[in-house]
């Protein structure tokens, strides 16, 4: 995978979105991660 995407992450979530049939829970559970991750962005921002 390195040598494909190097280290940069989101080519390689973009890749794996596009090409994979993801379920409504599947779905959701993405959802719910970048949500976390928003709110912890957001909280970091504010300090």
């Amino acid at each position: 995978l390195k040598r494909f995407y190097g280290a940069a992450f989101k080519p390689l979530l973009v890749n794996f979105l596009k090409e994979e049939k993801l379920s409504s829970e599947d779905i959701n559970e993405l959802k719910r991660i970048l949500d976390e991750k928003t709110e912890e962005n957001q909280r970091k921002d504010r300090l």
